[in-house]
This record gives structure tokens, C-alpha cells and sequence, in this order.
């Protein structure tokens, strides 16, 4: 599937390609670049319920670590996600999104990444820092919905998770807990 997924899109980058002939009097045009491809988990129709599956098994297992509530996907979130890894700005647009990316990153390194900041996590206090902000919003105990995209920028892979409720970076006691002592049963369907 992955193949077929690549050889549409380096078909269609060749079948949009409109790079004329230069005569030797035309100055030289600069080149443009093709937008990103952004597939968003599911797409309708060609739905990879495998990797949306992914995503949701690895938040819930994780949420159940530190006590919060399963996570319900929402196509809206998602929809969004997409636009905004579409803009391939290796930043987030608020507190509420995650994004992780990297060469060869893979999507459970890329969430995997986002929970170790739990190791510096400053339990307890009312704010965290950015630097943490992603494990924050994967186990928030308010957020009840999340959405997430995947897109290729410039040769990194992006992965863009939104959530809500968002995360608020200087309202968070209590919204983060410690990892709970019986977390070994849990899975992600719990």
C-alpha cells in the first residue's frame, strides 16, 4: 500500500510538472517547488484504519498510564492537523497541537518521543514548560477527542496531533498526573 501511496504521488509531481524548454534568450526561471502531500488518518474512501488505529491505541495506552480518560478520534481535528502540517512550518499554531518530525522519524518513534518528555515533566506545579508540552497534551485529563495528520516536509516526515479540550500550558495542576502504580494493566483499548 505504502509503495502504491509513492508511486501516485511521484507520478502525479511528473504529470504536473509544466517546466518549459529555456531558448538561450529566456533568462532563467527560478524553480517552483510542488506542495506538500499530506495524507490525513483516515481519508475518506481510502481510509488506512490501520495507522488512525495506531495513533489511538498508543494515546489511550498512555492516557491509562497516568489516569485520564480514553481519547475518541475526531475527523475535524484530523481535517485540521492536515492543514496546518500542510503549511510544513516545524512549529506548532497553539497549545493544543503536537508535532514531531525527523528523517525516517516512523509514527511510533514520533508519538514515543512526545511521552518520554514525561521523565522532566514538572508534576505538580501550575505550568509546564514548551519543552514538555507534548506528553502534557497526550495525557491532559480535560482533552476527550484528538486528530492527527502525516505529511512529508522538504524529506522529514511530519506528524501533527490537535486535541480537545486543549491543553493549557499555565493551568495544569492537576491536569497531568504521575504515571499510577497498576499502569502494567493497561492496554490501549482500556
Amino acid at each position: 500500500m505504502t509503495n502504491k501511496i509513492y508511486f501516485l504521488v511521484l507520478f502525479a509531481a511528473l504529470a504536473c510538472s509544466t517546466e518549459k524548454k529555456q531558448t538561450e534568450n529566456e533568462p532563467e526561471k527560478p524553480v517552483e517547488h510542488l506542495p506538500p502531500v499530506v495524507v490525513t488518518m483516515p481519508a475518506p474512501a481510502t481510509s488506512n484504519i490501520v495507522v488512525k488505529q495506531q495513533f489511538m491505541i498508543f494515546h489511550n495506552l498512555k492516557r491509562c498510564w497516568h489516569d485520564a480518560p480514553r481519547l475518541t478520534w475526531d475527523e475535524g481535528l484530523a481535517q485540521a492537523a492536515a492543514r496546518d502540517a500542510a503549511t510544513c512550518l516545524l512549529t506548532t499554531t497553539n497549545a493544543g497541537d503536537s508535532i514531531a518530525y525527523g528523517q525516517s522519524l516512523g509514527q511510533i518513534k514520533a508519538q514515543d518521543n512526545w511521552y518520554l518528555e514525561f521523565l522532566t515533566y514538572p508534576y505538580g506545579k501550575d505550568s509546564y514548560p514548551d519543552t514538555v508540552g507534548n506528553f502534557a497534551r497526550m495525557v491532559w485529563q480535560d482533552s476527550r477527542t484528538f486528530g492527527c495528520a502525516v505529511t512529508k516536509c522538504g524529506g522529514e516526515d511530519v506528524y501533527y496531533c490537535k486535541y480537545s479540550p486543549q491543553a493549557d500550558p499555565d493551568h495544569a495542576q492537576g491536569k497531568v498526573k504521575f504515571l499510577k502504580p497498576s499502569f502494567l494493566k493497561c492496554s490501549g483499548t482500556n
